[in-house]
């Protein structure tokens, strides 16, 4: 998620003209991506401790996967509950 902030920063820099802001941006993008894949290379011996899975192979990736994007189905139904009670 980081490295896609910073890439969003970077193209609001383009627009505006902000070219040296703009190329420190995707730098750090390209940073936080290659610190990210670190975690994953861990992650695959280790296995994902969110999903609580094992992720060795293709197969158990793709499990991870869904399980991952069902938790995340999951917060953001719960957050919009707390965001409706707050209003």
């Amino acid at each position: 998620m980081a490295a896609v902030r910073y890439e969003y920063m970077a193209q609001q820099a383009d627009v505006e003209g902000e070219l040296d802001a703009a190329a420190v941006f995707r730098a750090v993008a390209t940073s936080e991506d290659n610190h990210a894949m670190g975690h994953l290379e861990f992650m695959q011996d280790s296995g994902d401790p969110v999903a609580n899975q094992p992720i060795e192979n293709t197969m158990e990736m793709l499990q991870v996967a869904i399980t991952f994007e069902i938790l995340k189905i999951t917060q953001c139904s719960d957050f919009s509950v707390v965001n409706e009670v707050g209003h």
